[in-house]
């Protein structure tokens, strides 16, 4: 799980979008991406199209919830 993380310093245009959320996130997102890219393709090898579709659905849902967190914070 995410936790919820505040802080003062601006960042900028360059800043990638999980760096925002504070080191211990950015490793918990980096984790669970991993894991999706993996479920991915240990899907994809078993021709699991189905459970592929929907590690990448969840892939793009995270992606999203942390740049909706790095367009807000800046």
């Amino acid at each position: 799980a995410m936790y919820t993380y505040f802080e003062n310093d601006p960042y900028g245009e360059d800043s990638k979008a999980c760096e925002i959320h504070g080191a211990e996130n950015e490793e918990i997102i980096r984790l669970r991406i991993k894991s999706l890219f993996q479920a991915v393709d240990d899907a994809e090898k078993l021709g699991d199209n189905e459970t592929a579709d929907k590690a990448k659905k969840a892939i793009y849902h995270t992606d999203k919830l942390v740049q909706n967190g790095h367009v807000f914070k800046r």
